[in-house]
Order: C-alpha cells, then sequence, then structure tokens
C-alpha cells in the first residue's frame, strides 16, 4: 500500500508537468516536502519547507501568480509538452554542445555562449519552418515505438522477490549496508510527525534568523514590511498562544 501510494503521488506529479498544471505540482510538492522530513536528505527538506512555506505564507499574491504561470514552460506548443525550466536549459546545453567543435577557439566558445545560446530556440523554429517548406524527412532517436514492457518486467520482477504484496507486520529493509537495517516506514506520518513536533519548523526559523539564504526573506515581504509569518514566529517566541498560532502556521501545509 505504501508502494502505490507513493508511486501514485510521484506519477500525478510527473503527469501535471507535462500537461502544465501547476496548482497539481504544488500539492504534490506539499507530499515531497512531508516525505523529505525526518530523512537523511536535509536539503530537499529544507529547500522543500521554504518553498511551501513562500507559496503558502511569504509571497504576496502576485509574486505566487508568478510562480504559477512560470513554473513550467512549453515550448512545442502541445498540451502536452510542458516542461520544467531547468529542464529547458539542459536543452539549450546540449544544442550549443552539439555545435561546439574540436578546433574551436576560445573567442568561438565566447561567441557559442554569449550570441548563439540566447537564440537556440529561436533557431530550432527556424530549423523546423525550413524542414517543412522544403519537404525534408525529419530523423527523430527511435525508429519505432517504445515499449515500457522490460522496464515493467524488471520493475515487477523485484517487487515480487521482495514480497511487498504480502502482508508482513515488522517489515524491514536494508539501508546503505547490510549492517544497517531499518524498519520500513509510512513517510508521510513520519513527516508530519515531525514537522507538528516543532522541531523541523524552529530549526527553519533559526536558519532564516541566522541568515541563511533560502531566497526571498522569510520575515519580509515585498515592501519590506512584516510578513504574516514573522508575526506568527515573533508570537511563537514570546510563548502566546502557541497552540493555536502553530495550528494556523500549519493549517496551509496540509
Amino acid at each position: 500500500m505504501l508502494f502505490l501510494q507513493h508511486g501514485l503521488i510521484y506519477r500525478d506529479f510527473t503527469n501535471a508537468m507535462r500537461y502544465g498544471d501547476s496548482g497539481r505540482i504544488k500539492n504534490c510538492l506539499t507530499f515531497f516536502m512531508l516525505w523529505f522530513q525526518g530523512s537523511q536528505f536535509s536539503n530537499y527538506a529544507g529547500e522543500l519547507l521554504h518553498l511551501i512555506a513562500c507559496l503558502n505564507h511569504v509571497w504576496p499574491k502576485e509574486h505566487r501568480e508568478h510562480w504559477f504561470q512560470n513554473v513550467l514552460v512549453n515550448i512545442s506548443g502541445s498540451k502536452k509538452g510542458f516542461m520544467p525550466g531547468d529542464l529547458v536549459g539542459e536543452l539549450v546545453v546540449r544544442e550549443i554542445k552539439s555545435w561546439q567543435t574540436a578546433t574551436a577557439t576560445g573567442a568561438g566558445g565566447e561567441y557559442l555562449r554569449t550570441v548563439m545560446a540566447p537564440q537556440v530556440l529561436f533557431c530550432s523554429r527556424i530549423r523546423d519552418a525550413i524542414s517543412r517548406e522544403i519537404g525534408t524527412t525529419r530523423h527523430y532517436k527511435h525508429s519505432s515505438s517504445v515499449t515500457a514492457w522490460f522496464d515493467v518486467r524488471t520493475v515487477a520482477d523485484k517487487l515480487l522477490k521482495d514480497r511487498v504484496f504480502t502482508f508482513i507486520p515488522i517489515r524491514q529493509s536494508a539501508a546503505a549496508s547490510s549492517s544497517n537495517i531499518s524498519e520500513v516506514c509510512d513517510l508521510y506520518s513520519r513527516g508530519v510527525g515531525q514537522i507538528w513536533a516543532g522541531r523541523v519548523i524552529d530549526r527553519y526559523v533559526d536558519k532564516r534568523q541566522a541568515g541563511f539564504n533560502y531566497g526571498l526573506d522569510l520575515t519580509e515581504d515585498i515592501e519590506g514590511e512584516d510578513g504574516p509569518l514573522a508575526m506568527e514566529i515573533d508570537e511563537l517566541e514570546e510563548g502566546e498562544d502557541d497552540e493555536d498560532v502553530m495550528d494556523e502556521l500549519m493549517e496551509g501545509f496540509f
């Protein structure tokens, strides 16, 4: 059941990216933020916590709308052709590398980086238009349809071997080494427990107050005024209605 839960959320996340549904992406990232809490992946846990805090509490309406409208990019016009901005950057880098020759000089490399790189997507459109006009044959990566059967068979064999479909009251999984065995847990429940215990939020606030740079200042909004989360943090520090303030602070996370 845990495998299905995590797999379906990840599948929903990938579909949301393909079809440009930034709202679903934000919902999935909230689950991912909880999954990473209390895990060994502290960088992911901290960055996702900061992003969710910004989307729910810190950023003004205009900033949130900008994130939702620009977190995905569609360079093909296809209804299922959306992709993250960093993937577009990787496409640009790949194209520039294909233009780079072994005999290129330093000046040639500088020209590619400063002049041609900003025009990669424009050049791609020109290439497509010329191909259509002269009726050339476009060769793609695959000469035949790709089947997922072998990947599915590999995963299915692994799941059957590990008996994931057989109920085991105290199931254990091998970690990095055979000597380090840990009990399989519900990542969501453990993450929620970590958040509500308060240690995660306290550590996050301490880092922000110490000047740890996540990007946008947590305690200030665009105009430099104290944001809503800053006031809630002040109330927590003063010890006033801790439970009510924590409830309000965590409301947007779920």
